[in-house]
């Protein structure tokens, strides 16, 4: 008899980075193991409604899923959600991908740097940059730069990549915040101009 599928489980939506390193880990993991892995995307709630799905899953190896920091942190260290669940609700396989935040725009925007991105920010009122929930590493990135730089834009919160980079090519955000796994294709595909990666070396991926 077939061996029943394995759901692996991703708390974003389809396309954004998260979604397309589960189906390639799904790919190989159905190979190694013989039996078929499912991705299923759960999304909503700033991340927590799949990571509630998984939380409560079967402890039976049938469930696995992606657990996203810095952004889950948010939903059970704030004392007003109350939420039950916390880190010791999973059991932690293994560190997957490391994927450096970035900021992008449109190939025909006049922004060239983050620098010109910081300078706008000085001298006009609601430069708008995407984020994807309260205390997300996109949102967190966007707070810290704010804070460093003394400036302020206004955020949009998406429920994932794919509709923040639909949003940025139809002119309803300024500056695309995502990671390198999202946007390296368009960059060198010349759809995006990736400003900056928040790393403290430079992306294989984006060696410019």
């Amino acid at each position: 008899h077939a061996q029943p599928p394995i759901t692996l489980i991703v708390a974003y939506s389809a396309g954004g980075g998260t979604d397309i390193t589960a189906r390639l880990l799904a790919k190989d993991l159905s190979a190694r193991m013989g039996r078929p892995v499912e991705v299923e995307n759960i999304t909503g709630g700033g991340g927590w409604n799949g990571w509630s799905a998984l939380a409560h899953g079967k402890p039976d190896g049938s469930v696995l899923g992606y657990i996203n920091i810095p952004n889950i942190f948010a939903g059970y260290l704030d004392p007003h959600i109350g939420r039950p669940e916390s880190l010791d609700s999973f059991t932690l396989l293994m560190s997957h991908v490391a994927d450096p935040n970035i900021w992008a725009v449109r190939a025909d925007s006049h922004f060239h740097s983050v620098a010109d991105v910081i300078a706008a920010a000085r001298t006009l009122r609601g430069i708008r940059v995407n984020a994807h929930g309260y205390g997300g590493d996109d949102f967190l990135a966007l707070v810290a730069m704010e804070k460093a730089a003394g400036v302020s834009f206004r955020i949009i919160h998406n429920k994932g990549t794919a509709d923040s980079k639909a949003q940025l090519l139809g002119g309803f955000i300024d500056v695309l915040a995502a990671n390198v796994s999202e946007v390296a294709a368009d960059h060198k595909a010349g759809q995006l101009r990736v400003l900056g990666v928040m790393s403290a070396t430079r992306s294989p991926f984006l060696p410019d």
